[in-house]
């Protein structure tokens, strides 16, 4: 049995940036390699409904774990807001990794406090964001 969670392998052009492109050169952040230190608050993707968000769980982890390390404070992002605005549909299997890093950079990111996770259904979790977000 073949599980999917919300990964949908993107089809990756030449002038794609991705992790060892070398594209924007390469700097080391941290050293010695260890991020644990680092990590977020753990979120559950599913609360009783496969979202099939995985893909915008792991993209804003990430930059939270990169806020903290150079800010040296903790952050939350919204990941209910990046995949409904990045289009993630959890019928059609999810999202890919490059339209929900594209849309977080055109459009930004909202504090978990602001959108928080509604796990009352999906159809919650998918509703139409509000305009002053």
């Amino acid at each position: 049995m073949n599980k999917n969670y919300g990964f949908i392998a993107p089809e990756v052009v030449f002038e794609d940036y991705w992790l060892g492109s070398g594209k924007l050169g390469s700097v080391v952040l941290n050293d010695i390699g260890d991020w644990k230190s680092y990590l977020p608050i753990f979120e559950y993707q599913n609360k009783g409904s496969e979202t099939n968000a995985c893909v915008s769980f792991a993209t804003l982890s990430a930059l939270e774990i990169l806020h903290k390390f150079l800010y040296a404070s903790e952050s939350n992002y919204s990941d209910r807001f990046t995949a409904k605005l990045s289009g993630t549909d959890p019928a059609t299997g999810g999202n890919t990794p490059k339209k929900v890093a594209d849309t977080i950079r055109h459009s930004g990111t909202v504090p978990e406090t602001e959108w928080p996770f509604d796990d009352s259904s999906l159809e919650n979790f998918y509703k139409d964001i509000p305009q002053r977000l």
